[in-house]
């Protein structure tokens, strides 16, 4: 019953990435870098509702890759990633759907609403996924062409294996197979926290916002503002152990 719910929820995103395409008055004003509001993300999340859909975004990064093609070039030029290089946090800074859409690129993390679109947290090769509040225990796997995969359970036909490897510049990038066809991943820092801040249930979803240092951390992260891998699933951290990037 588990995975079918997750399947489902997964499902649910891949449809909003298409209708935010097929729609595009659909579309709002993307998030730029400054403004990520100050204040705990856990004192308004109870009157903001995460969006549904996936909003398009256009803020890249200066030089980074804008075209499919260059992508595929950055994946090829990179290497199979150790352990301790991927060992971190993950965010989705650049997407193709498919190899000929436009792409959303932003800089500072692809973003639905307050919340990051897509997180990867990987200690060594053990990964979690939160994907817009949706959050999956996985693991990367050594691949046949010196690079890394990793299985994305959709559902359906929606179930793509990613490939990827470390770019040059340090970047994570990730090429699909039917969907999902071309994705690029910044280590970039975040503030993971449940739905309802007192709680301490490890197997509850997380969403990730970006993180503020000067931000008031709740009592359930008093110690460090990240989150990390507790027996296979994402949850909140509350040690040293925390700050993957």
């Amino acid at each position: 019953m588990g995975n079918r719910l997750f399947s489902a929820l997964l499902c649910r995103i891949f449809i909003s990435l298409l209708l935010a395409r097929a729609v595009p008055g659909a579309a709002q004003n993307p998030i730029s870098n400054g403004s990520v509001s100050n204040r705990n993300p856990s004192s308004e999340q109870g009157h903001e509702e995460i969006p549904l859909y996936s909003v398009p975004q256009y803020l890249p990064c200066p030089g980074q890759t804008n075209t499919f093609s260059k992508l595929s070039n950055s994946f090829s030029a990179g290497h199979l990633p150790s352990r301790s290089e991927v060992t971190g946090t993950w965010v989705l800074i650049g997407f193709w759907l498919y190899r000929d859409s436009h792409p959303d690129l932003n800089c500072a993390g692809i973003m639905r609403g307050k919340i990051f679109e897509w997180v990867m947290l990987a200690q060594g090769y053990s990964l979690g996924i939160d994907m817009a509040g949706t959050n999956k225990s996985s693991a990367f796997e050594l691949g046949r062409r010196q690079d890394l995969t990793v299985a994305m359970d959709l559902g359906g036909d929606a179930s793509p294996t990613l490939r990827c490897r470390l770019t040059q510049h340090q970047n994570l990038v990730c090429l699909g197979d039917t969907y999902y066809s071309g994705l690029e991943f910044q280590k970039i820092r975040v503030h993971c926290e449940p739905p309802i801040s007192n709680s301490k249930a490890f197997a509850q979803p997380l969403l990730c916002y970006p993180y503020k240092r000067e931000s008031p951390t709740p009592p359930i992260m008093q110690k460090c503002a990240s989150s990390h891998i507790h027996q296979g699933k994402l949850a909140p951290a509350t040690g040293p152990e925390c700050g993957l990037c």
